[in-house]
């Protein structure tokens, strides 16, 4: 029982993917939204061997990724005999159990399996014999139509190896999981949104001068974020009828912290000064070039402004310093990064003049 209960507790995750959709209203019950793997089966422990069932099943193929009606399962593997006497007459089949559709009925199945004995297809023989020890691949198919999947939803499956032991015929191994059938036009699509972070720690210190240069490394060739900008560059485009420039095929949020930028800036005007030695900064042609890309690469995709210096919101309201906080936000008069608001960034630490005129921080 414990190879079945390590594999249905990997493939449970997945699977309520697919029912969270009906059980939220999100799409009319019974249709669900298929996971990013709705067939899936992975060996558990080797040590998780069931005496009387000495067959060990290891699948590394179970196929399609979206049964619809129509389709043909496919699972290929391997049969270990870990017993002590040899298997012949060998078959195998797949049957299902009752279909859930919410994920209250998920959960009770992980307490109480389904038998998976609601449809019972013929068992396919397997050719050869399975030795003391021995091992033996196998080949499986079978159509959902024998499988009956009358409903979309989840259904229960088991694996069953039957044989002769000890002139016996009698079940000798069994894999159990999960097969999700959704409808073959999907009701809705699904959206995908993708957040690529461009963030770096600061090189500053509170006077505004550079600690040290490794912001230049980072964002030379190779650099880390020369390495994440080069991924948003590489993506591929599209061309719309009618028009004359490509448009990015997959559409991306740039989160970019301001204190980056502006860090950067800096840099790319001219000769810096890093740790107390005057114009020892190396990176003003590589930020120049970097902020040049990475105009190009916003003009396409939309931007995100993170908190300046990329603060940790939660904490600094927790620890009462919700001024800061303010000042780390971008698009509001009191939140221009700015100290004092409408100042020129140097070495001024100051609050903002809400606070020098002991007025209520906004």
């Amino acid at each position: 029982m414990l190879r079945t209960a390590l594999l249905r507790a990997a493939v449970r995750p997945l699977v309520v993917a697919a029912l969270s959709a009906t059980a939220l209203g999100f799409l009319p019950a019974p249709a669900l939204a298929a996971p990013p793997t709705p067939v899936l089966a992975a060996a558990p422990a080797d040590d998780a061997i069931e005496p009387d069932r000495p067959v060990q099943i290891d699948v590394g193929r179970f196929e399609p990724r979206a049964v619809t009606p129509g389709a043909t399962v496919t699972v290929t593997g391997t049969l270990t005999n870990t017993g002590a006497a040899p298997i012949s007459g060998l078959s195998i089949r797949m049957q299902r159990g009752a279909v859930l559709t919410t994920r209250s009925e998920l959960a009770a199945d992980g307490a109480d399996p389904d038998p998976a004995t609601a449809v019972e297809p013929e068992f396919q023989p397997l050719p050869g014999e399975l030795p003391a020890g021995g091992e033996l691949e196998f080949t499986y198919t079978v159509p959902s139509e024998a499988l009956r999947l009358q409903r979309d939803g989840v259904y229960p499956v088991l694996l069953n190896v039957n044989g002769a032991l000890d002139g016996d015929q009698q079940r000798v191994g069994q894999l159990s999981t999960y097969l999700v059938q959704h409808p073959a036009d999907p009701v809705a699509r699904t959206a995908v949104a993708w957040l690529w972070p461009l963030v770096e720690r600061t090189h500053r210190g509170p006077s505004g001068t550079f600690l040290d240069d490794g912001l230049a490394d980072a964002v030379r060739g190779e650099g880390r974020l020369d390495r994440a900008l080069s991924v948003i560059e590489r993506l591929p485009g599209t061309l719309l009828p009618g028009a004359e420039t490509p448009v990015p095929a997959v559409q991306v949020a740039l989160a970019i912290d301001p204190a980056l930028i502006e860090e950067l800036t800096i840099m790319a005007a001219g000769p810096y000064d890093v740790a107390g030695q005057d114009d020892a900064g190396r990176g003003t042609a590589a930020a120049a070039a970097f902020l040049e890309r990475l105009t190009a690469v916003a003009a396409v995709h939309r931007v995100i402004a993170l908190p300046y210096g990329d603060v940790d919101a939660d904490a600094l309201h927790t620890a009462g310093l919700d001024a800061v906080l303010a000042r780390s936000l971008p698009g509001t008069p009191a939140g221009t990064a700015a100290d004092p608001v409408g100042s020129p960034s140097g070495d001024s630490a100051a609050a903002t003049p809400a606070e020098d005129a002991g007025a209520p921080v906004p």
